[in-house]
């Protein structure tokens, strides 16, 4: 899915945090945004995925508004994993139970992702009882069990162990790769987002100050 920012901003209190003439994600691949606390990263990331509305502007998805079957494409990871207190599989489910898919289906899917992510023996545990690693792999597993085409990920990395996050980024090199998909990485670790990422943007005080490629 090809995504165009155009003149975007957005205010708060009168105060501008983000301010982008244009932007492009055009290619499916991974797209690195890098900058200090404060820069407007996760606001972008919340406006792409139509979280937050701009204050001005458009995000046009190969080249139309956001609609709710271009939604289902779409889907955001916050800093911190917010999950549900029930079970893991339950809380890995979820995203394809709100769509629709039959049990059958959402079994096997569960499933699939949870060897993937090395989560098969976490099933009944209560998700809000895991390590900050295990919270990140549930979040991860959630997002990417309906195949997105879009995947936002807010410091996906962060908070966990370096074993975890070398895991962490080989399975969305291979996601990527897997499903052509889109991914929109934030990150403050410059040596993560050069292993994982194919481009480079840079955010200072809303303004985007550098293509690093």
């Amino acid at each position: 899915m090809q995504i165009t920012l155009s003149n975007i901003t957005k205010h708060y209190h009168n105060k501008t945090v983000l301010d982008i003439p244009k932007l492009d994600f055009n290619i499916p691949k991974i797209y690195g945004v890098l900058g200090p606390n404060g820069s407007g990263k996760t606001t972008l990331l919340k406006i792409i995925g139509g979280l937050v509305k701009p204050s001005t502007g458009e995000v046009k998805y190969d080249g139309e508004a956001l609609d709710d079957q271009r939604r289902q494409l779409i889907t955001y990871v916050s800093q911190t994993p917010y999950l549900f207190r029930t079970s893991v599989f339950y809380n890995i489910a979820y995203p394809l139970k709100i769509r629709g898919f039959d049990q059958k289906t959402i079994q096997d899917k569960v499933l699939k992702v949870s060897s993937d992510l090395g989560l098969e023996s976490f099933q009944q545990k209560l998700a809000t009882t895991l390590s900050a690693g295990e919270s990140q792999k549930v979040a991860l597993a959630r997002a990417m069990v309906f195949e997105p085409k879009v995947l936002l990920l807010d410091e996906p990395t962060a908070n966990i162990d370096r074993p975890t996050e070398s895991f962490l980024e080989h399975y969305i090199s291979n996601y990527q790769t897997e499903h052509q998909a889109t991914i929109i990485l934030v990150t403050h670790d410059f040596e993560l987002a050069t292993r994982l990422c194919a481009q480079l943007f840079y955010l200072e005080n809303g303004f985007l100050v550098s293509d690093l490629n």
